[in-house]
C-alpha cells in the first residue's frame, strides 16, 4: 500500500493542505484569520475526513508553520527545493 502524506502551507492569508500518495486524493483551503494553528487544525481535520486512510507523514510550511504541530517542518524555499 502507498504511504500517505499530508502537506499543509499556513500562510499570512490563506492556510492550504493537501493528501498524497503520489496523487492528489484530498485537498482544503481556507482563509487563515486570526490564528493560524486554529485554521491549520481545520483543514487538517477536512483532508483527513476525505481521505479515510491513515496518514504516514505530516509536513508543514509557511509563516504559521511554527504554531502548528507536525511531523517535519519546513520553510518555503525548503519546500519548494524537495
Amino acid at each position: 500500500m502507498a504511504k500517505l502524506f499530508v502537506g499543509i502551507d499556513l500562510g499570512s492569508t490563506t492556510v492550504k493542505a493537501v493528501v498524497l500518495n503520489g496523487q492528489v486524493l484530498a485537498s482544503a483551503i481556507r482563509p487563515t484569520g486570526a490564528n493560524s494553528r486554529k485554521a491549520g487544525e481545520a483543514v487538517l481535520e477536512q483532508v483527513l475526513e476525505r481521505s479515510k486512510e491513515t496518514i504516514d507523514r505530516i509536513v508543514a510550511t509557511g509563516y504559521g508553520r511554527v504554531s502548528f504541530s507536525a511531523d517535519e517542518v519546513v520553510s518555503e524555499i525548503t519546500a519548494h527545493a524537495k
